[in-house]
């Protein structure tokens, strides 16, 4: 089930799914909140419109300066996309949250087509299926448990708390990710 090709890059997935997973599940209880009811739905429109907008020009630069180019802003970006609605929450705008479906978008809408293709590639090609297996699975799981523990953070601290938390997160997702593949990829790049 577990593919250890793609395992230990795979992670980093989980824990960006985690952080996104705060805007999947509340972004709709938390507009409310906030007096801006039924703008989660143009928020997912934004995601969906800067994602198509996006991925092929990521995945053009992806192909000429590899993963790292890609990844290390995307992963930031979710941190952007959470440290938004904390801002919105001190601010609420409409305008704000449009900018969180973008970012989210940037953050873990090209996570998730940047990471399959390194799958497919650390995979070895035919034996991609058990390292995309691998890939969603912690991807899923990070969307699953999130909404779980993070409920109780909204429950005790509230959306701002939560919403920081998954920043947080989110940086360190970054930092895994650093330390786990990007400076390898990195160094390899500069030897070619």
């Amino acid at each position: 089930m577990f593919d250890p090709a793609t395992r230990a890059f795979s992670f980093y997935m989980f824990i960006v799914a985690f952080a996104y997973s705060s805007i999947n599940s509340f972004v709709d209880a938390f507009s409310a909140s906030i007096g801006l009811a039924g703008w989660a739905a143009v928020l997912f429109l934004a995601y969906a419109i800067a994602l198509v907008l996006v991925r092929p020009p990521l995945g053009r630069l992806q192909d000429r300066k590899g993963e790292n180019a890609v990844l290390y802003p995307s992963i930031a970006c979710m941190a952007v996309g959470t440290l938004l609605c904390t801002a919105c929450s001190a601010l609420p705008s409409p305008a704000l949250l449009v900018l969180v479906g973008v970012f989210a978008a940037l953050g873990f809408g090209t996570c998730m087509s940047s990471g399959l293709a390194v799958v497919g590639r650390l995979s070895g090609g035919s034996k991609a299926a058990p390292g995309i297996a691998t890939f969603y699975l912690l991807c899923d799981f990070g969307c699953g448990i999130g909404p779980f523990l993070l409920g109780a953070i909204v429950g005790s601290f509230g959306y701002p708390t939560m919403y920081l938390t998954c920043a947080v997160v989110s940086l360190a997702g970054l930092v895994y990710y650093h330390v786990s593949y990007g400076r390898k990829q990195g160094a390899v790049k500069e030897a070619e």
